[in-house]
């Protein structure tokens, strides 16, 4: 007997979407964090508007876009993949450095 598993298939535009909108919401949470203790400097207000805009451009994407045109190439979402890890990373440290 063969049980036969289909995965769902991922469209590219959702990953592509999903990376950004998790490197705008960690450059945005770091830069609040910083503001709300005291350190922050005035270049975490350009921090938080580019975070915002990051989420926004990615909502904008996602509900005008076709997922199948959209195709970027492997090696642009490889990419996206390293900045979202260190984006992240980065972001948690300076979260935790402030408390």
């Amino acid at each position: 007997m063969v049980i036969l598993i289909e995965r769902a298939p991922t469209e590219r535009l959702y990953m592509w979407a999903g990376l950004t909108a998790l490197i705008g919401f960690s450059i945005t949470v770091s830069s609040v964090a910083s503001l709300l203790v005291g350190a922050g400097s005035p270049s975490d207000w350009l921090l938080i508007i580019a975070g915002v805009s990051m989420l926004v451009g990615t909502a904008w994407e996602i509900r005008h876009r076709d997922p199948a045109t959209f195709s970027p190439g492997v090696l642009w979402l490889g990419f996206l993949v390293i900045c979202t890890i260190v984006t992240v990373a980065f972001s948690a440290l300076t979260v935790l450095g402030l408390f």
